[in-house]
Parts: C-alpha cells; sequence; structure tokens
C-alpha cells in the first residue's frame, strides 16, 4: 500500500513540473516593442540623441495609450531599449489590469511591488525584459535587452572612471 502512495505521488510530482515547465516555455521571449526589434539597425536618417546612460535615443509622440515613445540605440545604431510613457489620466478602469494580464500571458510575470512610491511589475526572462511603473501619475513601459545594453553600460562606465582619474591627477 505505501508503495502504490509514493508511486502516485511520484507521479503527481512529475505530472506537476512538466507542467510549470510547459507552461514557463509557453512564454514567448521579449523581442522588442511598439514595431521595433532588438538588435536591428535604427534608420540612418533619424536623428539621435545622447542619454544619460551612453546609450543614444530617439522619442516620437504617437496617438496610442503609451503617448511618447522613445528608442535607444548603442553606437553601431542597434536597437536595445524601448521604452513607452503615458498619464494614468489617459487610462480606462480596466487598462492596467488588462495590460499587466497580456504580458504576463505574453511574456511571464517575474516581479511584482505595490509598495511606495510607485507600483511595478517585470516580465521576461533571458536578458530581454518588460518593466512596467506606474509613479506620480505617469506610467512606463520599459522593454530592454541586456546582451546589447551590458555593453552600452560597461563602456559609459569605463568611460567615467577615466574621466574621474584623469580629473582626481590634476589636483
Amino acid at each position: 500500500m505505501k508503495n502504490i502512495l509514493c508511486i502516485i505521488a511520484a507521479a503527481a510530482l512529475m505530472c506537476g513540473c512538466n507542467q510549470q515547465r510547459q507552461v514557463f516555455e509557453s512564454h514567448a521571449p521579449v523581442s522588442g516593442a511598439f514595431g521595433w526589434y532588438f538588435g536591428d539597425k535604427f534608420p540612418a536618417q533619424l536623428n539621435v540623441l545622447p542619454d544619460d546612460d551612453g546609450s543614444f535615443y530617439y522619442t516620437y509622440e504617437t496617438n496610442g495609450l503609451f503617448q511618447r515613445i522613445t528608442v535607444n540605440v548603442n553606437e553601431q545604431r542597434e536597437i536595445c531599449m524601448v521604452r513607452g510613457f503615458a498619464n494614468t489620466s489617459a487610462l480606462g478602469p480596466f487598462d492596467m489590469d488588462t495590460l499587466v494580464e497580456t504580458l504576463s500571458k505574453k511574456y511571464g510575470l517575474t516581479d511584482k511591488s505595490d509598495g511606495p512610491p510607485a507600483r511595478s511589475w517585470g516580465f521576461g526572462k533571458d536578458g530581454a525584459t518588460v518593466h512596467l511603473t506606474i509613479m506620480e501619475g505617469k506610467v512606463t513601459i520599459l522593454y530592454r535587452f541586456d546582451k546589447l545594453l551590458d555593453q552600452v553600460q560597461q563602456k559609459h562606465d569605463e568611460q567615467k572612471n577615466q574621466e574621474f582619474r584623469k580629473s582626481i591627477n590634476g589636483v
């Protein structure tokens, strides 16, 4: 009798593990947003400006839920980050719930925080993620591709360290 119960318990655990793995694997990888795809070359005819983090950005306005979109690129003009900005006043009563549910189903919810000063959610895996934040009447959605962003950040940090070393050598 104990052997039969052990076999049933083991089978149930194995089925449960397979279902969890299949659900996780069924989530799509984050590949970009708003029609922009990570790693693609940004059009040369569009001017980019330097950003504080060492990348370059291009911003444009839309008529959608996210009224302003910013696309960040590295020095080779490869797309590494896409952000959307909206005012909470533009949201309908169920828009945030629907957005969180849609992103959860598509990419998988990995993190959630409801504490002050912001509400935030994280989605995705394998270095390509989505971060949704509501803070001070603003909604921000950030799609990031760590493979390219980590290189940009490392180069930016090295340049800042060199600038700092030069500044203290002159003191």
